[in-house]
C-alpha cells in the first residue's frame, strides 16, 4: 500500500507511515494508486496571526520563519564576497608585478609566475562564491533552512582554504626553485620540525608543495565532514518529529 500523504509505499495494514508519521485511513488495497505526494512544509506559518501585529512585521516574520530573508541575506553575502574577491586578486597581481619588474632579469619570470598563480588563486575562489551562492539560492522551504545553509558555508570554507594551500604550495616551490631561496633561511617559520634536509633548495620546495597540499586536503575533508554532520543532525531531527506525530496518533 501507499502512504495517503506522501505517496510512499509502505507495510500493508500500516497504521502510519515510516517516511512522513501520517496516519492512515482504512487498509488499501496493495495495487492501489499512490496520491501525489504532498509538498507542505511543517509548522509552515499562518497567514493570520495576532490582530496587534501589523501586515508589514507579519510579513516580515513570516518570510524570516519560512527562510526566505535568510536565503537570500546568504545569497546575496557569498555574491559580494566572490567579487570584493576578484577585486583584492586583480590588486595581489598588480602589487606583485611591480615587484617583478623591478627586479632582478632573473627572479623576474619566477615572479610573474607566482603573480599569476595568486591571480588563478582568487579567481577560483571567486567561482567557488558563485557557484554556492546558487546552491543556497535554489535551496527549496524547509524546516531546517539554517542548518542546511550552513552545511553549504562550510563546504565553502573548506573548498577555499583547499585552492589557496594549493595556489599557495605551488607558487612557493616554483619560487625556491627558480630564485634560489635556501630553505634554511625561508622555511623555518613554515615548518621547521620537517625532517628533511632545510638548506636544499628543491627538496624544501617540494615539501612546501607537498605539505600545504596534504593541509589543504585534510581541512577540505575536515570541513565537507563537518556539512555531512550538519546535514545528518537535520535528518535525525526530521525522523524525530516524524516518529513523535506518529505515537501521538497511535495514542489518540
Amino acid at each position: 500500500m501507499y502512504c495517503e500523504n506522501c505517496g510512499r509505499e509502505i507495510a500493508d495494514h500500516s497504521p502510519a507511515c515510516n517516511y512522513c508519521g501520517h496516519v492512515q485511513g482504512p487498509a488499501q488495497g496493495s495495487q492501489a494508486m499512490p496520491p501525489p505526494p504532498s509538498y507542505s512544509r511543517p509548522n509552515q506559518p499562518r497567514a493570520g496571526g495576532p490582530f496587534l501585529v501589523l501586515w508589514p512585521y507579519r510579513f516580515v516574520l513570516q518570510a524570516l520563519e519560512s527562510g526566505s530573508i535568510i536565503r537570500i541575506g546568504v545569497t546575496l553575502a557569498l555574491r559580494i564576497l566572490g567579487g570584493l574577491t576578484v577585486l583584492a586578486g586583480v590588486y595581489a597581481v598588480i602589487e606583485l608585478l611591480k615587484v617583478a619588474f623591478n627586479s632582478r632579469t632573473s627572479d623576474t619570470i619566477a615572479e610573474i609566475i607566482v603573480a599569476a598563480l595568486i591571480g588563478l588563486a582568487f579567481f577560483s575562489a571567486f567561482q567557488v562564491f558563485f557557484y554556492r551562492a546558487a546552491s543556497v539560492s535554489e535551496l527549496g522551504s524547509s524546516s531546517f533552512t539554517v542548518m542546511e545553509i550552513a552545511s553549504i558555508l562550510l563546504r565553502t570554507i573548506g573548498e577555499v582554504y583547499a585552492i589557496s594551500a594549493g595556489v599557495v604550495g605551488v607558487a612557493g616551490c616554483l619560487f625556491t626553485w627558480f630564485v634560489g631561496v635556501r630553505g634554511g633561511n625561508f622555511g623555518a617559520s613554515f615548518f621547521p620540525a620537517l625532517p628533511i634536509a632545510m638548506d636544499n633548495q628543491f627538496m624544501f620546495g617540494l615539501a612546501f608543495l607537498v605539505f600545504l597540499s596534504l593541509v589543504g586536503f585534510g581541512v577540505l575533508i575536515l570541513f565537507y565532514f563537518l556539512a555531512e554532520t550538519v546535514v545528518v543532525m537535520a535528518d535525525i531531527a526530521i525522523n524525530i518529529r516524524s516518529l513523535v506525530k506518529a505515537s501521538g496518533a497511535r495514542g489518540s
